[in-house]
């Protein structure tokens, strides 16, 4: 069975699932799993090709029981050439991240109008996100069962989704080629009136 129309979707995105911690999410994903009963989680980007000689997909799999029924919610679409399209689909977008650089994306679900919910880990995504204004951050060691209380929370309020969706849409702006461009030029200008 695949995502139905109606199922409410989790989201994660990536193409190294120990950088990503898809593990820790699948971890918090089985109790909420239980509570909402059509609650999917898909993971995009992971592919069945072996990383450093690991099939990431199997692995993840291996985490839940052989027989047990949540193995036909969890979905590897892979690689995608549709990922705004997942993006708008998900109720939340979950970054689980035990390090990033500069999360595109976080910055991809946000400026899409996801409602988001990241790991403030090293790098990234405390740039992006000012905690219950545009989305969700929580401590990078946050236990297991803060992450479940707070993605329950959401999945149980959609007005809180949506006005969290709404603002994170703002970085838009922030982010424009244009702004950047111009960011750019005037720090190139400063250092060069130093010279």
């Amino acid at each position: 069975r695949g995502v139905q129309d109606s199922d409410p979707v989790l989201l994660a995105v990536g193409t190294k699932a120990h950088q990503k911690g898809f593990d820790r999410l699948l971890r918090w994903w089985v109790p909420l799993a239980q509570r909402h009963p059509n609650l999917q989680l898909v993971i995009v980007g992971l592919d069945s090709r072996p990383y450093h000689g690991r099939n990431q997909q199997e692995d993840l799999r291996r985490l839940l029981q052989p027989k047990s029924p949540l193995l036909q919610r969890l979905h590897f679409p892979g690689r995608v050439g549709n990922i705004a399209d997942w993006y708008r689909r998900s109720q939340l977008f979950v970054l689980s991240s035990r390090y990033e650089g500069f999360p595109n994306v976080l910055l991809e679900a946000m400026a899409t109008g996801s409602c988001c919910v990241a790991a403030n880990c090293p790098q990234g995504p405390a740039d992006l996100i000012t905690n219950d204004v545009n989305g969700r951050l929580l401590a990078v060691d946050a236990s297991d069962r803060q992450w479940i209380q707070s993605l329950d929370a959401l999945l149980k309020d959609p007005g809180m989704r949506q006005r969290l969706a709404n603002a994170a849409i703002s970085v838009r702006e922030r982010y424009a080629p244009e702004r950047l461009c111009g960011q750019m030029l005037d720090a190139l200008e400063e250092v060069t009136t130093r010279a």
